[in-house]
């Protein structure tokens, strides 16, 4: 932890000197730079490598709606890991199906993703817990000894259409309000945009266009570059139409 927050300490010496104005001191210049938010900047090549910056370029993602279940690792099945899952609702075994793509997260690996399928639903209620089983199995093992352990698994239900997206990563901001970094060589812009459906690490988003490039990791370093942007980006009506139909999907589900 030490390590790394020394790492972060470094980092963000390197950024705030780039913020400072000519003909100010650069201390308070990067505290004025913090408080009153830039919502564009730049960066040496140096400071970018020192930041160690990683990038993803926006593009068409094949969407699914999903389902989400608990699960505990079982047994072997095949010389694979099987995972047991359980659903509570009747509505939602039926829109299981064997063969449907799997993504597993145990709890005691949350940022490794495991992929699979179903192999088996029992759409008949246990009588004693009052849960419908489905098994899966992965296509790469889970770790050894991992039997009895607990996740979740995320069934892939239906496709719903390409639309654009990015690494979850990319995403910075909370309670709705969410903002990446859109890199152009050197210039960086801090970008408010929408977020839509969600499958495996990828996320739809309004308010960047495929082909433009965003920062995944080291993006929360550049956050102490730009604060709170000056101006909000002012979406168009097509991507406030799309948002106002987002939301109601999500209503509807």
């Amino acid at each position: 932890m030490k390590n790394i927050a020394l790492k972060t300490l470094a980092a963000l010496s390197l950024i705030m000197p780039a913020l400072a104005h000519e003909g100010h001191d650069h201390g308070n210049s990067a505290f004025e730079s913090h408080q009153t938010a830039v919502k564009e900047f730049e960066l040496t090549e140096a400071q970018i490598h020192n930041l160690q910056l990683q990038t993803a370029v926006v593009h068409p993602f094949e969407f699914y709606k999903t389902i989400k279940i608990p699960m505990i690792v079982d047994t072997m099945h095949n010389k694979h890991s099987l995972a047991h899952g359980f659903v509570y609702e009747g509505s939602k075994i039926m829109k299981i199906k064997k063969g449907q793509t799997v993504t597993f997260k145990l709890d005691i690996m949350p940022q490794k993703e495991f992929q699979g399928k179903i192999v088996s639903i029992e759409d008949m209620i246990d009588p004693q817990s009052r849960l419908y089983s489905v098994y899966a199995v992965t296509d790469d093992d889970f770790p050894q000894n991992s039997q009895g352990l607990k996740g979740d698994m995320t069934i892939r239900i239906k496709p719903i259409e390409k639309k654009l997206g990015i690494p979850a990563a990319a995403l910075q901001g909370e309670f709705g309000d969410y903002f990446v970094f859109v890199k152009h060589g050197p210039h960086f812009e801090r970008r408010e945009v929408i977020i839509g459906h969600k499958t495996g690490d990828m996320v739809e988003v309004v308010g960047v266009k495929e082909g433009e490039t965003v920062v995944t990791t080291g993006s929360y370093q550049l956050r102490y570059a730009s604060g709170r942007p000056i101006e909000e980006h002012e979406h168009t009506p097509e991507e406030k139409e799309h948002a106002h139909a987002l939301n109601d999907k999500h209503l509807a589900e």
